[in-house]
């Protein structure tokens, strides 16, 4: 890395670690910090405070904005990492896999004396690290193979298919001996219009991908844009992209086995926290049944409130398992 790791930002400073795994019993720290600093830090990883932080909430943690940074337990752990190393203001941003903690990117701003990080380069950060953590997360999922990739063409149509990919279409939007119903022509408008937001050139992250739960699997897609001059058979339009299946989720019934239309009898639930709870009892998260729907977490979180309001119930376990049982 150069003197400026991220100029963008100036981050003088910038580390990823990856906490131990099952497969993995050290973490592991890769930075451009000084090689004076690491065993310096080493010796007093343990009261790592930010680490602690995040750990404990799962969220990022910005030193500056901690009123308790300079708490006199903490007095050990800030002499030793800045006689090594100074630095004025350090940020630490969450990696997560399936909403698992695996680790952190981090960035420092060399010298004691600098100004704190502002608002505007910290959510600058956010986005930088938005993209890194999801090629991270992406590094782990194998290379598929030609089985999985399907050629759509401009308006989603297939115009080719693996026999993998197939058979995930066909289970999903019907096909061959499997019948089109109306929840199976839903899923197809749901791809159709995540392959529209692709084409458009958004720059979510994540944009170029898709999940579509049926019938007890959730299937992952990413899409890919096509060279112009790709060609599957003279015969055949031209391809405008490719679509590769990534793979099924983990196993979750499309519908909580609870009768859905009692409870919005009994407790007078809104069909959007029916589908809320659809989301809970598939073990998703705020942000992903956030995504499902197209609407803000925190509008998740305000439904989620709304129904522990009207059912009487307090967390999510319990509305499972009122589902389950009801």
């Amino acid at each position: 890395m150069g003197k400026k790791a991220l100029p963008l930002v100036e981050a003088e400073y910038f580390a990823l670690c990856l906490f131990p795994r099952a497969q993995r019993t050290l973490s592991l720290l890769i930075s451009n910090n000084p090689p004076e600093f690491l065993p310096e830090y080493v010796s007093v990883f343990h009261q790592d405070f930010l680490f602690k932080r995040l750990i404990e909430t799962g969220r990022e943690y910005v030193m500056s904005r901690d009123p308790d940074f300079a708490a006199p337990e903490h007095g050990e752990f800030i002499d030793v990492v800045q006689r090594a190393r100074p630095i004025s203001d350090i940020i630490y941003v969450p990696i997560k896999i399936r909403d698992s903690l695996c680790g952190c990117w981090a960035m420092g701003r060399a010298e004691g004396n600098r100004p704190l990080y502002s608002e505007s380069q910290i959510e600058l950060f956010r986005f930088i690290t938005d993209f890194l953590s999801d090629a991270f997360r992406g590094s782990f999922l194998p290379a598929p193979s030609e089985d999985d990739l399907a050629y759509l063409d401009d308006r989603g149509n297939i115009l080719a298919a693996g026999s993998a990919a197939e058979e995930a279409f066909n289970h999903l939007f019907g096909g061959g001996r499997i019948p089109c119903t109306p929840s199976r022509t839903a899923l197809r408008d749901r791809f159709l219009a995540g392959y529209r937001r692709f084409l458009g050139g958004s720059m979510l992250v994540g944009a170029n991908r898709i999940s579509l739960p049926s019938a007890g699997a959730t299937y992952s897609f990413s899409f890919e844009l096509l060279d112009s001059a790709c060609l599957l058979e003279d015969s055949l339009p031209r391809p405008h992209a490719a679509v590769r299946l990534l793979g099924k989720d983990r196993d979750f019934p499309e519908e909580p086995p609870g009768d859905l239309a009692s409870l919005v009898r009994k407790f007078g639930l809104t069909p959007r926290e029916c589908e809320v709870i659809n989301g809970i009892y598939q073990a998703k998260s705020n942000k992903m049944i956030a995504y499902d729907l197209r609407i803000d977490e925190s509008t998740v979180k305000r439904h989620t409130h709304n129904i522990y309001e009207k059912t009487g119930l307090r967390s999510r376990v319990e509305l499972v398992r009122s589902l389950s049982f009801d």
